[in-house]
């Protein structure tokens, strides 16, 4: 039996950061919601930034004439809000230098796929954080919980699902990241519209885009690469 794999100290914190920062994203998402719900229930016109909340969207809802009972509920959001988006820059500025000193090369391959940011990408070296330890695909979209399970009952056709295990936030990184990799590549589109044609659905379909970017990204990150011209010229005079 294989042991378990267990990331370093450095390991550990780079995920760590990773995580973190998606956390904050999400409490982001929130903050905006809780907004839009504070002042659509007290009647309040919305202000036409917050359509893609650009910092002077902020502005814009301190700048409001509401009620005095109102100002400070939606003062406290907006200032939850400005700290989020603090947070959020401080660690993707700290994320961006580990990543920078940690994984480099492989960094650079995996953003080299349509539609795989720095967000997916870091996510992904994070949480596999040594991606030579598997040694099939298989074994990737299993730990990352995209690997479908084929369940069949009495007479009925077999029928294949996930595994509500895995990466969670990986997983629902990759799925974003897919649907960014249809929209832009022939390759990812031709995979889902076979499944769209086998299954007719689309949910389905983009999990198995996410699957087979999965595996992309990993055999990306393990791949050797290639010595450098005048290194593989000198290797060759020295022997």
């Amino acid at each position: 039996m294989r042991p378990i794999a267990v990331p370093t100290v450095e390991q550990e914190g780079y995920r760590a950061l990773v995580r973190r920062r998606k956390r904050i994203a999400e409490s982001r998402g929130k903050i905006k919601q809780k907004i839009k719900g504070f002042l659509l229930a007290s009647g309040i016109q919305e202000p036409a930034s917050l359509q893609k909340w650009s910092l002077p969207a902020s502005e814009d809802l301190s700048a409001l004439r509401i009620p005095p009972e109102h100002r400070m509920a939606l003062a406290s959001m907006v200032s939850e809000y400005l700290y989020l988006l603090s947070e959020d820059k401080l660690l993707r500025a700290e994320i961006r230098s580990a990543t920078m000193r940690m994984h480099p090369e492989r960094f650079k391959r995996l953003t080299s796929i349509i539609g795989v940011g720095e967000t997916a990408a870091a996510h992904f070296l994070a949480e596999l954080f040594s991606p030579e330890r598997f040694n099939r695909p298989e074994e990737v979209t299993s730990y990352l919980g995209l690997a479908p399970v084929v369940s069949q009952s009495g007479n009925s056709p077999a029928r294949a699902k996930l595994r509500p295990v895995g990466q969670k936030r990986l997983r629902g990184i990759l799925v974003e990241a897919a649907w960014q990799w249809t929209w832009r590549d022939p390759e990812a589109k031709a995979i889902y519209n076979h499944h769209i044609a086998k299954h007719g659905i689309g949910q389905k379909a983009i999990v198995a885009v996410a699957r087979r970017l999965a595996i992309k990204l990993w055999r990306m990150a393990v791949e050797t690469p290639p010595l450098p011209a005048e290194g593989a010229a000198g290797g060759s005079r020295s022997g």
